[in-house]
């Protein structure tokens, strides 16, 4: 995973400079001939790698989180974390260190050299010290949780403190939509319960058949819930915060570790010398050390590097559904491989799980991830009856809305089998005009072809229905579709031009064919139309309109007409050429002045918004070292 992510980043700086040497290069010597004049990969290729790798890392850090979560429950057993813990007091150091020495070595095959390792982590740890305290809230508030969930599990039975610290489910949540502005549906926060109810049974089938510790006290209760209450609103906020911290910023993975255990170890290294000196002195730093508690160390220090991983290439929420699915496989392996006996909880609990991932993939945004979903307009939009369905009867109304849009309708009888495949070479089908009053047909024209009758048949039916619904309030110009075709019409003084094209026919050129017709025919035939009392009364104008069909159809007519709009092109685009250097060399002292004095006044604006960023950046950094102060004092105070 590693590898490929490095892959990925080199491939976009060997692309960035490509392109940057491409835009530094000058115009003429850029096209000129025998000189490559783009990049050697495109902006397009590189952005659907780039999407490719994202996911597929995404997906990879996933699943190598479940295997890591089973494995720690597997090494662990659950309730032995503590008493591991308390048998090695240096444990967390070891932890630490090993993570910040394999961050330095990743950065180090990262860069190149040890000297451009060392240059970056003395720039992101001392210079940007105020940064590195910010990236240190997420670890001080995890040992916090750790602490308080202690105190908590100390005064309550292990089944009611384990189903309590499955809170920190629905706190990350919360905290999760609140820092990134999402919103979530009823069914998504039955799949958050649910999953929590899971989670908990899972729990007690782990604790089934342990002896919870007797409690004479009945106030321990509340103190034991309220701390591990705390916790887990630590844990959510603290892993929610680091997610933005990761994602509103470029500072790699490995870097943000470092800059954690820059600060982490050392405030670890002093606890754990304040309440063990005396053990650590006498029995050695490395005293309680066993193979499990290397096991332990190492899968720790690489989970706490995963997190950050995870975060970086997915979210919050999707952690604690992996997770989930590391306690679910850590009780598969255990009941394959360790004769586990599993009580009826633990079906409960995974069925509770699978139920949660079935509500959650039934939405594919998953948080509501589209603007329109969060917008009440829009929802109130989708709710209504789109027009793309409308009924026939009411085209008057929705065609007096539109103006130059594509209009879908549905008529009965449009989608004709085997209708497409004789119409491929054909691109206008039918031309029907008539008087916008009535509908009366005063010419047409179909494609004369016997195996064509029956087709033109039933859509010159739906041409006549459709001039009668055409009236005073429908648009000059729109376009309806009908099956696999388009209707295009056109109406200028009362007289309606409607014609029959196929999709791939251009929309301008359609318009282009009933314009020439309109202005051949309102030119011969215009003021007799009112006068008319027969149907199709100017049937011989049949004649000019297939000849002007034929031409808007001619290929080489395109081809002609596709040449001459790139040669209008290249003179647009030398006349623009021109103009630009007229205008550049026509610049006189008073427009100079002008820019100066512009050039002055937003200076100034922009200086003073700079010094109001620069106050609103102070007041963060006070008031983020407040709080961190006031976090550490508070751990040393209570602990």
């Amino acid at each position: 995973m590693l590898r490929l992510s490095r892959r990925t980043t080199r491939a976009k700086r060997r692309f960035l400079d490509s392109f940057t040497k491409f835009k530094k290069m000058d115009p003429e010597k850029a096209f000129a001939p025998g000189v490559q004049s783009t990049p050697d990969i495109s902006v397009e290729l590189v952005e659907k790698i780039y999407a490719g790798t994202r996911k597929m890392l995404k997906l990879v850090s996933l699943f190598t989180f479940v295997l890591q979560s089973a494995a720690v429950y597997l090494v662990l057993r659950g309730s032995l974390l503590k008493k591991s813990f308390s048998q090695a007091p240096t444990a967390l150091i070891t932890t630490e260190a090993i993570k910040l020495v394999a961050c330095m070595v990743v950065v180090y095959f990262e860069e190149g050299s040890m000297s451009q390792t060392i240059s970056l982590t003395r720039q992101s740890v001392v210079r940007d010290y105020f940064d590195t305290l910010q990236v240190a809230i997420p670890p001080i508030l995890s040992m916090i949780h750790v602490n308080f969930l202690y105190i908590g599990s100390t005064h309550l039975p292990d089944t009611i403190s384990e189903a309590l610290s499955q809170l920190d489910i629905l706190t990350t949540a919360g905290f999760w939509m609140v820092m990134f502005n999402k919103k979530a549906s009823a069914t998504q926060w039955i799949s958050l319960i649910s999953l929590f109810s899971g989670v908990v049974f899972l729990q007690v089938a782990q604790l089934e058949g342990s002896e919870d510790i007797p409690i004479d006290i009945e106030e321990d209760r509340i103190l034991g819930t309220v701390m591990i209450l705390i916790a887990c609103i630590f844990n959510g906020y603290g892993g929610v915060y680091f997610e933005k911290i990761l994602k509103s910023s470029d500072v790699s993975v490995w870097l943000r570790a470092i800059q954690q255990s820059a600060v982490v170890l050392p405030v670890t290294l002093v606890t754990t010398l304040l309440f063990n000196y005396h053990d650590i002195v006498g029995q050695g730093f490395f005293y309680g050390y066993n193979r499990p508690m290397w096991c332990v160390i190492l899968l720790q220090a690489f989970g706490n590097l995963l997190v950050g991983i995870v975060l970086v290439y997915s979210d919050s929420i999707r952690k604690i559904y992996a997770s989930t699915f590391g306690i679910v496989v850590f009780f598969l392996i255990s009941m394959a491989f360790l004769e586990l006996h599993a009580p009826i909880t633990f079906y409960v609990g995974t069925g509770l799980i699978v139920v949660s991932h079935v509500l959650r993939l039934k939405n594919l945004f998953w948080w509501a991830n589209t603007p329109a979903r969060n917008d009440p307009v829009c929802r109130q939009r989708m709710k209504q009856k789109p027009a793309a369905v409308a009924d026939l009867h009411s085209l008057p109304f929705y065609c007096g809305r539109s103006t130059g849009t594509v209009l879908s309708y549905s008529f009965s009888g449009s989608q004709l089998p085997g209708a497409s495949a004789s119409l491929d070479c054909i691109m206008v089908l039918m031309t029907m005009i008539a008087r916008a009053g009535d509908g009366m047909p005063l010419s047409a024209s179909v494609q004369d072809d016997d195996e064509l009758r029956r087709v033109n048949t039933e859509y010159q039916n739906q041409a006549k229905m459709l001039c009668k619904k055409l009236g005073a309030t429908a648009n000059q110009r729109s376009t309806i579709e009908t099956g696999n075709y388009y209707f295009h019409y056109l109406i200028e003084h009362g007289v309606i031009f409607l014609t029959l094209c196929e999709r791939s026919f251009s929309r301008k050129q359609a318009f282009a064919f009933l314009e020439d017709i309109c202005h051949e025919f309102l030119q011969y035939y215009g003021g007799g139309v009112q006068n008319v009392a027969r149907p199709y009364a100017f049937i011989e104008f049949d004649t000019y309109t297939q000849k002007a069909k034929k031409n808007y159809q001619d290929s080489r007519v395109r081809r002609n007409l596709a040449q001459l709009g790139n040669e209008l092109q290249d003179v647009q685009r030398i006349m623009v050429e021109n103009l630009d250097d007229v205008l550049q060399r026509g610049a006189t002292l008073s427009e100079l002045d002008s820019k100066a004095t512009n050039l002055n006044m937003l200076s100034q604006k922009y200086k003073k918004d700079a010094t109001t960023l620069n106050m609103r950046s102070t007041y963060m950094k006070i008031a983020a070292g407040a709080t961190l102060l006031t976090i550490l004092f508070i751990y040393f105070y209570v602990f």
